[in-house]
């Protein structure tokens, strides 16, 4: 049902994987997690994946309060997924908490090389464009729409990835 370290992108090293859980994680069914992948989940962490999620390559999840991933998303290489900055800072003579949930719908896609940070929600049927770097809720956008940028913003409305139905045929 879950399958670790698992080797899946040729470019990567099948290095493992590293598991460091002292909170609480929650599968609701099928997930592979690549090859050269982090998984971290402290003691006040609570990680939750849905049913067929697919993560290829050096995948990086730091679960420190709440991360959510939805079902049937898939998650290109060299992702990261962190829902604490580690230190606080003062903003207007106050000091703020450092961390907040991260919530990615269900039939999401992930490209590579993107950064979600504390406080991102995506809706359902959403994509990140490879490099998006998302820092905040966009789950009031809709379903179906591209999110692209460093920040992140809505490109694209209408479309979607579907994992099931996604082969290429290239031309000789």
């Amino acid at each position: 049902m879950i399958k670790l370290g698992f080797n899946e992108v040729s470019i990567y090293p099948n290095s493992g994987i590293i598991w460091s859980n002292n909170g609480t994680v929650t599968f609701h069914g099928n997930c592979i997690i690549g090859n050269a992948s982090s998984i971290t989940v402290s003691r006040s962490g609570h990680l939750t994946i849905g049913n067929n999620v697919h993560a290829t390559a050096k995948f990086k999840v730091l679960c420190y309060h709440k991360v959510v991933i939805g079902s049937h998303t898939l998650i290109g290489w060299d992702n990261t997924i962190s829902d604490t900055d580690f230190h606080s800072i003062y903003f207007n003579d106050k000091k703020t908490k450092g961390y907040d949930k991260v919530i990615i719908g269900s039939h999401n896609w992930l490209a590579m090389e993107c950064l979600v940070l504390k406080g991102s929600q995506t809706p359902d049927y959403c994509v990140l464009s490879a490099r998006t770097m998302l820092n905040k809720d966009f789950s009031n956008e809709g379903e179906k729409i591209l999110i692209s940028g460093q920040p992140a913003k809505v490109m694209v409305k209408n479309i979607y990835h579907d994992r099931y139905d996604d082969k290429i045929e290239y031309e000789l």
